[in-house]
């Protein structure tokens, strides 16, 4: 009988063992898909797509873009439909392994749809004079900062929009003293109105820590 209850305790033990280890290989592998996403960027070496899901939200979640090149950079992010201008956001983002991945924090609205998705474009480094900014703000209004440090001479600006429909309201230097000591031509929106190009010339005179302030509203429709 003593035998007979060691045996059933060993063999109880065991059994519980195995569970906890199991459950340890479900949840360990499960929680990590949870935490990050890794999606393809489809293309080539000049230029690529990529499409993540934002139907049902997103809460912290971190993307991981595998590029088609390490030369790639940033041109463009979209949703697929209009009226999901505004329902997410990005942040923390930055190129790693080498420029081989572009890795953000993704936050999107619990509302969104059943299809909804982001499009990133990316496309290579252009040649020659170019700047291309983020504009950063929220759904109403969004800044840019372009530096005007050295000088410019015919620099190529783009301004990367976070929707469609807004539009330039401001345009400031962060010094008193820089006014009349730079030009702006050419002014217009490409890409369907997701981003704002423009040409700066600057004198290259201009000191260390200055730059212009590009502020954009959303154009408000009857």
């Amino acid at each position: 009988m003593r035998e007979s209850s060691r045996g059933r305790r060993r063999a109880s033990t065991l059994g519980l063992a195995v569970v906890v280890a199991s459950v340890g290989l479900v949840t360990g592998p499960a929680a990590a898909a949870q935490a990050q996403s890794v999606v393809n960027c489809r293309g080539g070496t000049n230029s690529c797509q990529a499409v993540v899901n934002i139907a049902g939200g997103a809460s912290n979640r971190r993307v991981v873009v595998e590029l088609s090149d390490t030369d790639l950079r940033l041109r463009s992010v979209r949703p697929n439909r209009a009226f999901l201008n505004g329902a997410y956001s990005l942040s923390q983002e930055r190129f790693q392994d080498g420029g081989s991945e572009y890795a953000f924090t993704l936050n999107a609205d619990q509302a969104s749809p059943r299809g909804s998705r982001l499009i990133l474009s990316f496309r290579a480094r252009q040649p020659g004079n170019v700047v291309v900014a983020r504009c950063r703000g929220g759904v109403q209004s969004c800044q840019a900062r372009v530096n005007l440090a050295g000088g410019a001479s015919n620099e190529k600006v783009i301004i990367q929009l976070p929707g469609t429909n807004f539009r330039l309201a401001s345009v400031r230097p962060n010094r008193a003293n820089l006014r009349g000591a730079y030009g702006l031509r050419g002014h217009r929106l490409s890409l369907g109105g997701t981003e704002y190009r423009t040409t700066l010339n600057a004198v290259r005179s201009i000191p260390r820590g200055s730059f212009l302030t590009f502020r954009f509203r959303l154009l408000l429709l009857n």
